[in-house]
């Protein structure tokens, strides 16, 4: 009898890890199929915004453009990219993108890309190509190269004056991204980049594995996590727990996934970008393992940190 129980219990273990292992094959699958289904649109599509109506081509042409090609057959860009957006419009997510590609295109030159958020108006410490992250647009508008790029992202109610501000300088504005595509493809965006910046598919496979577990970090850890998770963590609400992507996810894991990436791996140590890529947000502090545990735990105690300060 006992061996007939210990059989049944046998059986229904392999049961259950077959469903456990046919679910995660599923869910790849999925992921691999939605993967593929974004990039093809957005390489259909090579189309972007700009006021002043360059193709990638005419630009790589200009050589008065003061922008760089590099030995990999990258697209030319300026010097100094500009992200713009007002908070709580996925700016940290495109900021995010810019910086980690600039760094692919550049990383075979020591310390040659920077990313900061508004960075004091030092010359001598910026980098010698720059992604700086503005929720000011006219703090920098006036202050740029003219043949820098402005990248923004838009929500509900984007102020036209920020446009006509633009255009009035003749900047380029290569893409717009708007807050409900951001919503709906998270960071499945980076292929729209891909067709702006011309990274090889091989690259983009290091630089969309590095984003997909970074964009959960952003959602489910830090400073600026998503208020519907931090609204669970503080309240303990039924609601905002059920609304949560995050509920989902073992944020210890993620964070590991994160840290094992090629990307944090060759560039979070980085002095110039250490500050963004490898950090659920530039305000937070570095990972570790523990990090975004520990900060949820200090949250759901009840403190909650100010938006420009790390929980930890």
């Amino acid at each position: 009898m006992n061996k007939m129980k210990r059989q049944r219990i046998g059986l229904f273990v392999i049961y259950v890890l077959s469903l456990f292992t046919l679910f995660s094959l599923v869910r790849f699958i999925n992921y691999e199929f939605i993967l593929s289904k974004v990039q093809n649109i957005f390489n259909k599509r090579s189309d972007y915004s700009t006021n002043q109506r360059n193709d990638i081509s005419n630009l790589a042409n200009n050589r008065n453009h003061g922008g760089n090609v590099n030995k990999a057959s990258y697209a030319v860009h300026p010097r100094v990219i500009l992200q713009y957006g007002r908070p709580r419009t996925a700016s940290t997510l495109q900021f995010q993108i810019l910086c980690t590609l600039l760094a692919v295109m550049h990383e075979h030159e020591k310390n040659a890309v920077g990313c900061y958020f508004d960075p004091k108006h030092d010359k001598q410490q910026l980098k010698r190509y720059t992604v700086i992250k503005t929720h000011s647009l006219k703090t920098y508008v006036n202050n740029l190269p003219s043949d820098s790029w402005i990248f923004m992202t838009s929500g509900n109610n984007q102020p036209k004056n920020d446009l006509k501000m633009i255009q009035n300088l003749n900047l380029t504005v290569p893409f717009i991204a708007d807050l409900s595509m951001a919503k709906k493809l998270g960071h499945l965006m980076v292929y729209k980049y891909q067709t702006i910046s011309r990274i090889p598919d091989e690259q983009m496979q290091h630089v969309v594995e590095y984003l997909r577990y970074w964009d959960i970090l952003r959602l489910c850890c830090g400073t600026q996590m998503s208020k519907t998770l931090q609204t669970y963590l503080i309240n303990k609400t039924h609601d905002a727990y059920r609304q949560s992507s995050c509920k989902s996810h073992n944020i210890s894991e993620i964070e590991t996934l994160v840290m094992k990436t090629q990307i944090f791996r060759t560039f979070s140590h980085d002095e110039s970008i250490q500050d963004v890529i490898g950090k659920p947000s530039q305000i937070d502090g570095d990972l570790n393992g523990s990090y975004c545990q520990r900060c949820n735990e200090i949250i759901s105690k009840g403190r909650i940190p100010r938006i420009d300060e790390a929980c930890i």
